[in-house]
């Protein structure tokens, strides 16, 4: 098994109409074998009640934020948990980057998703984040 770092893992929310991307998302965050745990959901109304329910057990969101229901997902979602949001989309204007970073983006992938891409930014990028989880688990645990 190929670890990010040893011991980590990562809880995944993906949020997307298309059905087809997510299971694209779940099936390569598992094929890399690096600890992600993948919850996907087609519907912001289903996911914001998952959040709801769990929303200790979620350290990372990705959904698409293509108009402003997706900016407005964001809103909801800053208020219900402190997980980064990652973002996708297949329409992105400056006017959009700029309300979806205010709305708590801290990454923007571009739809239709890459597997490249993907690789990035869940196995080459994510050491220094899992470190910090990792710190933030041991802090909230004491």
């Amino acid at each position: 098994m190929v670890v990010v770092c040893e011991g980590y893992y990562c809880r995944v929310l993906a949020v997307d109409e298309d059905v087809a991307n997510l299971e694209l998302i779940r099936d390569a965050l598992h094929s890399y074998d690096c600890g992600y745990d993948v919850t996907i959901c087609s519907n912001q109304i289903q996911a914001l009640h998952m959040l709801h329910r769990h929303k200790v057990e979620i350290d990372l969101i990705m959904a698409t934020i293509n108009h402003d229901t997706g900016l407005m997902f964001l809103e909801l979602i800053k208020h219900m948990t402190d997980a980064p949001v990652l973002a996708m989309s297949t329409v992105w204007s400056d006017g959009l980057i700029s309300k979806a970073t205010r709305g708590g983006v801290f990454f923007i992938l571009e739809k239709p998703i890459d597997e490249c891409n993907l690789h990035w930014v869940f196995v080459e990028f994510p050491r220094a984040y899992f470190i910090s989880l990792d710190e933030k688990r041991k802090r909230s645990a004491s």
